[in-house]
Parts: structure tokens; C-alpha cells; sequence
């Protein structure tokens, strides 16, 4: 059983959502700084292996900030000269979720808590992968569901090596 704890963030500007692998705890805090501190503070608690946030808009920086001063500085975030191509990325995945919705499909594959607590808003375009697979794929764990997935990283190393050549 892998014991490893992830954190994941998602920041919206009136709040962060929080979810924690492996516990299968999911919590918000406002993003404000007050909120910020709670968040750090409860995380801290259990000492993940990383944190992940998802990082656009710059809504993330007041918890970036928050996590340096904590000593958890192994922080990346979006660097400015990336944000043209992924907002265009984002323009792109947006017109093939509302294809998959139109089409009755278009749900993610979230965590059973998350799942359960949130339901059909798995649908919603921000749970979607930034990098997803072109074709849909039947979940191994429940027959006869289908979800578009990332990317698969052999796919991103054959592009690499094509454009590297």
C-alpha cells in the first residue's frame, strides 16, 4: 500500500481546495492570508512528500509565499513566459470538453471522497487534464466507464525526440 502523502491544491480567487492522497481528506480555506495560515498550518501536520498547486492567474502566490516562509520551499509555479501558451492550451481543451459534453461523456476520474462529496461536477472543465489523450480510455478499475486521461508520458518523450532530431 503506498503510504506516500501528496497534497493537491486548487486556487480559485475566494478560496483554495485541498485535498490530501492517501488520506482521502478534502477541506477549503478562503484564499486570503488568514486563510492561507490555516492551510499551512493543518498541512504541515502532515508532512507531505510534495504539494502540487494548480498554478494559474497568479491566485497561488499569497500561498507560495505562505509555504516558503513555512519552509516547504520546493515550490514551482507557472513562469510568466509560459502563460500565453498555456491560456491558448486551455482555449484548445476547453473546445474538446464541451465536444465530450456533447457527446455525454466529459467526467473526470477524481478521488472516491472528492467524488463522492462533489458528484456530477466532475464534468466541469476545470477538473480536466491540461495535457488529456486524444482517445478515451475504460477505467480498469470500473468496467464500462470511460475517461479521457492524460497525456501518457511515452507520448510526450516520442514528440521530445522528434523535435529534438
Amino acid at each position: 500500500m503506498n503510504t506516500e502523502i501528496n497534497i493537491g491544491i486548487d486556487t480559485s480567487q475566494s478560496q483554495l481546495d485541498i485535498f490530501v492522497r492517501a488520506l482521502d481528506v478534502f477541506f477549503s480555506v478562503e484564499n486570503t492570508p488568514q486563510g492561507v495560515i490555516k492551510a499551512v498550518k493543518q498541512l504541515r501536520s502532515y508532512n507531505p512528500e510534495r504539494v502540487l498547486i494548480e498554478a494559474t492567474g497568479r491566485l497561488e502566490m499569497t500561498f507560495v509565499c505562505a509555504a516558503h516562509k513555512a519552509g516547504k520551499d520546493r515550490i514551482t509555479v507557472l513562469p510568466d513566459n509560459l502563460v500565453e501558451e498555456i491560456n491558448h492550451q486551455l482555449v484548445c481543451i476547453k473546445r474538446l470538453h464541451e465536444g465530450d459534453l456533447s457527446m455525454g461523456m466529459g467526467y473526470a476520474k477524481l478521488p472516491y471522497a472528492l467524488h463522492r462529496k462533489l458528484g456530477k461536477s466532475s464534468r466541469r472543465f476545470y477538473w480536466q487534464y491540461i495535457f488529456p489523450g486524444m482517445k478515451y480510455s475504460e477505467d480498469p478499475r470500473q468496467k464500462n466507464i470511460k475517461y479521457r486521461w492524460h497525456i501518457h508520458p511515452a507520448t510526450i518523450r516520442q514528440a521530445l525526440t522528434y523535435a529534438c532530431s
